[in-house]
């Protein structure tokens, strides 16, 4: 699907008017963070610049016990749209809950890139741990 926006608009103005945080995630011809909206700095209290000029802070911000369940999601078919709840860890070390939807693409260039969105859902996972 692609999204036509009036001349002169940049790509991304949607992303920054949305609650959730938006990224684009390179993966081939090699890794590479190019994308992240601003909400993530009131989610993790990561800048979308400190996520985006140090390649290795995803691996941080994910947590350990997540990280195969994520290899998984970012290794699906082409097209395919997954759907994962994972642990991500914010800068000041707590543990918040993302629920995560993405697809991988083959762009044009035949560059392969995830696109997806994080939304914060640490206020339901308490609220369900606690009535399960």
């Amino acid at each position: 699907m692609r999204v036509r926006l009036a001349p002169g608009r940049e790509r991304h103005d949607v992303a920054a008017v949305l609650l959730d945080v938006v990224y684009v995630l390179q993966l081939e011809p090699e890794l590479c963070l190019e994308y992240v909206s601003d909400p993530v700095e009131e989610f993790l209290g990561y800048s979308a610049a400190e996520l985006l000029t140090d390649p290795r802070l995803w691996e941080h911000v994910l947590d350990p016990r997540d990280r195969d369940r994520m290899l998984v999601a970012l290794n699906a078919e082409i097209g395919v749209t997954t759907h994962l709840t994972v642990r991500l860890i914010g800068k000041d070390q707590r543990v918040m809950w993302s629920q995560q939807t993405s697809r991988r693409i083959r762009r044009e260039d035949g560059s392969v890139a995830v696109y997806g969105a994080l939304n914060h859902i640490t206020s339901r996972q308490v609220t369900e741990a606690r009535a399960g």
